[in-house]
């Protein structure tokens, strides 16, 4: 599978997919160093949760996206987290 980032407009919101035991650890490099700031539940990374971040004026808003466990975590996983609800982010 191959995912292809880019672009020439300014991202407003960053989505992020997360899995539950990346909570459970919250020492983990695959997560944003500054996610860790906030204190995030299990059920956040539960499959299908969704949990919206506002940014400080200036900054972007993040959607976080849960996967359930790492270990399931499979394309189509992806694609739910991908095909999140466009209403979140609109």
């Amino acid at each position: 599978m191959t995912f292809t980032f880019g672009g020439k407009g300014e991202v407003e919101t960053l989505i992020i997919p997360i899995c539950s035991n990346d909570i459970e650890a919250m020492g983990t490099t695959r997560l944003p160093s500054w996610l860790q700031a906030y204190s995030l539940l299990p059920h956040l990374g539960e499959r299908g949760a969704q949990t919206w971040l506002h940014g400080r004026i200036g900054e972007r808003d993040s959607l976080l996206v849960g996967c359930g466990e790492a270990s399931k975590l499979d394309t189509e996983r992806i694609r739910e987290a991908a095909a999140v609800n466009p209403q979140a982010i609109s």
